[in-house]
């Protein structure tokens, strides 16, 4: 599968740039960051044809992810439950976005955060694996 940026296998190369790359673990948490960003907009460029009509994209992270609530047969409890994955990955998708675009002062992400980060990706990822 890609998109217009990334190919799947951008991932696993992401990571192991991340594992060689030299210094801290805080000093390379920015390349965290873009890792975590890609995996999310993978999920939403998976989304299926009974979410988004169009072609399968990347953008509009927000939107496409919101009309997943909407999803045709979707349960309200699954409805209930689908909505705090997708908000909670959107709120980290926006955190990881403002570090990544310099909207924050400092270029990398604190390592405390990243457990609850890596954990609202792998849930959207959960969510919406196929097969």
């Amino acid at each position: 599968m890609t998109s217009g940026r990334w190919q799947v296998a951008a991932v696993a190369d992401l990571q192991t740039a991340y594992g060689a790359w030299p210094g801290t673990p805080y000093k390379k948490s920015f390349l965290l960051a873009l890792i975590l960003r890609v995996r999310v907009e993978q999920v939403v460029e998976g989304l299926p044809p009974t979410v988004i009509a169009g072609t399968p994209a990347s953008n509009r992270v927000n939107q496409r992810l919101m009309l997943t609530l909407g999803e045709p047969g979707l349960r309200p409890q699954a409805q209930e439950a689908r909505m705090q994955v997708v908000r909670s990955g959107l709120a980290v998708y926006k955190q990881i976005c403002d570090v990544l675009h310099g909207r924050v002062p400092d270029p990398y992400i604190p390592l405390a955060d990243v457990p609850a980060w890596t954990a609202a990706v792998e849930a959207l990822e959960r969510e919406f694996a196929h097969g």
